[in-house]
């Protein structure tokens, strides 16, 4: 990717002639790790992003905010941004770029629109949080459409299949969208430090026992401080873990369902498949099955 760096502050700018193939009209990446994104910038093209697999720290024009899985953010030309992690947590970010003019042409074919204005000149970014299982279907056909530019499968047809699909991100979803979530107070040393000594699979697995083994602070005064810190109560706190290490097994191994929820910490298979489902929104096997159809579309 090429990119300018102006001025002390070490913002970037990323240029369209530089990035956009014309012939295709849009450029598609697939961020495995927030540490292979970029730091603070800026581009001469719109962009929109969506989040998988955990959350984000997303800061854009001097504000940082909380993005969860699953947020689909629209990002203008003027916007300034950059991502964090989020309390040693990782995400994925699927990224889709394209020209200036092809919001131009919307707005000469379309004419005036309150929406598509408060799309383009809102202060914050517009956003929208995505169930799972909507967020791997969109990311499934946006891998399809940029499989065929690639390897020039019906590659006449692409910049056009783009524009109506872009057209009904726009639209569909966009016109939902909601507040972005605020950033929760900061987090004290002992228990970002216990947050990192829970991430790791022997202390997740055993729970609660190990987290009381680790923080020299009495049960209750740890609980107050996960729910008001992190928003959630300590054994839904360990779950979280639990369930990103079992999504995890269940994007890079063949293991059967019921190893996966025993090897996460999971003794009880129906419990796992609820709290699995409550926070993907899909099933154990309905996730693996949509991320194997990611790495090869149908």
């Amino acid at each position: 990717m090429h990119f300018l760096s102006e001025g002390v502050y070490g913002l970037l700018k990323f240029l369209e002639s530089e990035l956009i193939n014309p012939d295709v009209g849009f450029h598609f990446s697939d961020y495995c790790s927030i540490k292979n994104t970029r730091g603070l910038h800026e581009h001469d093209f719109y962009e929109f992003f969506i989040t998988y697999g955990g959350s984000v720290l997303h800061q854009v024009n001097g504000v940082k905010e909380l993005l969860q899985e699953g947020t689909l953010v629209f990002i203008r030309p003027r916007d300034r941004h950059s991502y964090e992690e989020l309390h040693h947590t990782d995400c994925y970010i699927m990224n889709v770029a394209f020209p200036a003019r092809l919001m131009e042409d919307l707005f000469r074919f379309l004419g005036p629109s309150p929406f598509l204005e408060r799309l383009i000149n809102s202060a914050a970014p517009p956003q929208i949080v995505l169930p799972v299982s909507e967020s791997l279907i969109l990311k499934k056909r946006f891998h399809r459409l940029a499989w065929s530019a690639a390897y020039r499968t019906g590659s006449s047809d692409v910049p056009s299949l783009f524009k109506a699909l872009i057209t009904e991100v726009l639209f569909r979803q966009f016109s939902k969208q909601q507040k972005p979530e605020l950033v929760l107070p900061d987090i004290p040393v002992w228990l970002t430090e216990l947050q990192m000594t829970m991430k790791r699979k022997e202390n997740f697995i055993e729970g609660l026992p190990a987290l009381h083994s680790y923080c020299d602070k009495s049960p209750e005064y740890i609980s107050r401080s996960i729910k008001r810190h992190l928003g959630v109560t300590p054994t839904e706190w360990i779950n979280g873990f639990r369930l990103q290490y079992a999504s995890k097994l269940l994007r890079s191994t063949d293991a059967e369902v019921i190893e996966v929820a025993m090897d996460s910490g999971f003794d009880n298979l129906s419990y796992f498949y609820r709290l699995f489902k409550s926070k993907f929104g899909q099933t154990p096997v309905q996730y693996r099955k949509s991320f194997k159809n990611l790495i090869l579309p149908e």
